[in-house]
């Protein structure tokens, strides 16, 4: 698996990769508002030995700038506006800043009813994207590209055990 959102284009995706909090789960959104195209998975992307993309649909990590930038106001009822407030409360305190994110987990269908989710997918596009104080765009080289990929997942990996793999050996007995 690698850090990163994808979406299909007619059996063609486009990977969407970057550090947290740099608005993969907003573009990834805001194109499937805008263009035509489907669903693959948001935050964590699996890629099979053959090169496919495969769907991996978990909830997505919504803010108040996903809600805000894209007006999906109907997320937030009164229990998650109480949570989210009491995050952002916490997050403000320096020692639990690394480890409090002020956002919600929403499954796509709850964010957009009418996407379509593909199972698969080829590998088509990826884009890394990172801060810069000039909108740019640079082409990399596969290399560079691996490199900056490997090093992201790298990092990543502590925080996909506890979301997903630790969870996921408590419920299903034959994973080791």
């Amino acid at each position: 698996f690698i850090h990163a959102a994808a979406l299909d284009f007619q059996g063609k995706s486009l990977i969407i990769s970057g550090w947290r909090d740099i608005g993969k789960t907003l573009m990834t959104l805001k194109i499937l508002k805008r263009y035509s195209s489907c669903f693959l998975s948001d935050d964590l992307t699996l890629i099979s030995a053959h090169g496919r993309i495969l769907a991996f649909p978990l909830p997505l990590k919504i803010s108040r700038r996903h809600i805000k930038e894209l007006e999906i106001k109907h997320l937030l009822t009164p229990s998650r506006k109480v949570k989210l407030a009491l995050l952002e409360l916490l997050e403000k305190i320096p020692v639990l800043r690394r480890r409090i994110e002020a956002i919600m987990y929403v499954k796509i269908k709850d964010i957009m009813n009418n996407v379509c989710i593909t199972p698969s997918s080829y590998i088509g596009y990826i884009i890394f994207l990172k801060k810069s104080r000039e909108n740019e765009i640079v082409t990399l080289d596969r290399e560079e590209l691996i490199r900056r990929i490997s090093h992201l997942n790298m990092w990543e990996r502590e925080y996909w055990n506890d979301r997903v793999f630790i969870p996921y050996s408590f419920v299903d007995e034959k994973f080791n």
